[in-house]
């Protein structure tokens, strides 16, 4: 089948699992994923610049599987062995999918201001966890979530922040809201998780104990990168839209390329210029 993306997809409706499996044969996301991992391998210049394309053609998708790449850093730079084992390989084909619950109601994305805890379990086998997370993307369709939450610690009242890995369809985890509402990026999925009375086993701490906040930061900053790639690649399409108008778009009965700055407007020219960032974002 012909996975080619035309046209420019905005509406708010959700993104097709064809479109998503499509994208995964052609290297996204496994392209974030090491080779002996089950992935590809790619550099990361490569992905930017395939993410930039995917972005000129449909924004959300690029969002979707940018969140996916850059989440699954947190497992593959900090996990066990066995985590990687366990889930690498389906999320590099595109099989299942890992969400990032970082952002909380109160603290929004300030890692250091995580309220969900996970306390002893009364046997001492394992942690109970508790607490609710905001606008996860990929939240209402992962297999796996990268949890931050706050663990015991006995010279830490307020304990000290750790990542989790755990099955989405677990005991105690819960879609409360499978599509928030969102200001952009509408066939984005947002979704609030609420954990309740959640069981977790210690081997589900992704790292040392302690050091989700680095964990987090990992993950946010491939965010970042991604981010700047469909920026770019969407606003390429944008100047495309508007070269388009203006050479063949009419004003007070005139030619819209004949006019003011218009005449100079050419694609390639622009195009040319938006390079620099580009490059920026792909070294």
């Amino acid at each position: 089948r012909d996975y080619k993306v035309t046209g420019v997809q905005t509406c708010a409706l959700p993104i097709s699992a064809d479109l998503l499996t499509g994208l995964a044969v052609r290297g996204l996301p496994g392209g974030a994923v090491e080779s002996f991992q089950g992935g590809t391998g790619r550099s990361w210049r490569s992905l930017a610049t395939l993410l930039a394309e995917v972005a000129a053609h449909v924004p959300a998708a690029a969002v979707l599987v940018g969140h996916g790449m850059a989440n699954v850093q947190g497992l593959a730079r900090h996990g066990s062995e066995a985590q990687k084992a366990a889930w690498m390989p389906a999320i590099a084909r595109g099989e299942k999918h890992l969400a990032a619950p970082l952002w909380e109601a109160e603290s929004g994305g300030d890692s250091a201001g995580v309220a969900t805890r996970a306390r002893n379990a009364s046997d001492g086998q394992g942690y109970v966890l508790n607490g609710e997370k905001d606008h996860v993307v990929l939240g209402g369709a992962a297999q796996a979530l990268l949890v931050l939450a706050r663990t015991p610690a006995a010279s830490q009242p307020e304990g000290q922040i750790s990542a989790l890995l755990l099955a989405a369809d677990q005991p105690g985890v819960k879609v409360t809201e499978p599509r928030q509402a969102s200001s952009g990026v509408r066939g984005v999925p947002f979704a609030q998780l609420t954990f309740t009375e959640a069981p977790i086993a210690r081997s589900s701490v992704v790292g040392p104990i302690g050091t989700g906040v680095r964990v987090a930061q990992d993950v946010e900053t491939f965010g970042r990168l991604l981010s700047g790639a469909t920026a770019t690649g969407l606003s390429r399409q944008i100047l495309d839209w508007i070269v388009e108008r203006a050479r063949h778009g009419e004003l007070f009965g005139q030619p819209l390329a004949a006019q003011g700055s218009a005449r100079n407007l050419r694609s390639e020219e622009h195009t040319s210029e938006l390079q620099s960032p580009c490059n920026l974002v792909c070294r």
